[in-house]
């Protein structure tokens, strides 16, 4: 079975985006409209390039707008849900599953090489439990490494 090529941020975003606002029934037109009713004042061709890799960024202001417009939380615009999805690069040289993407962009995974203490060791009061048992499982059950 050939390997898929990784899918890089932008590409996520803009499948995920597409996909999303199809299976709204909405056109690139509604979309530009409801994002410049949130402040982000995009038209159709915005909407158009971005879908198509001719706009090649997206601020996370965007990011933000996008996932509040087609009613999904941010971590499901920047991972592919889909089972059989690619790859995703997150940076040079790291790629790793959407499923592990995801998990890291929820703050209860590091990616690659990342140093397990220092990943975990800014979060939210209210995420301490969650921080603390997953640390535990990264470090073994005996809390060693």
């Amino acid at each position: 079975m050939a390997q898929l090529e990784p899918w890089n941020p932008h590409r996520v975003v803009a499948e995920r985006i597409k996909e999303l606002r199809k299976s709204r029934g909405w056109s690139a037109q509604t979309l530009a409209e409801a994002m410049t009713r949130v402040g982000i004042p995009w038209d159709r061709s915005v909407v158009a390039k971005f879908e198509n890799g001719r706009r090649a960024t997206v601020s996370l202001e965007e990011v933000f707008a996008l996932a509040y417009v087609l009613d999904v939380a941010p971590v499901n615009l920047m991972t592919s849900t889909d089972l059989g999805a690619p790859p995703h690069g997150v940076v040079s040289g790291v790629v790793a599953s959407a499923d592990d993407v995801r998990e890291w962009i929820r703050g209860r995974k590091p990616l690659g090489d990342q140093d397990v203490d220092t990943y975990f060791s800014k979060v939210a009061g209210n995420d301490f439990g969650f921080i603390y048992d997953a640390l535990k499982r990264a470090r073994g059950q005996d809390g060693e490494r």
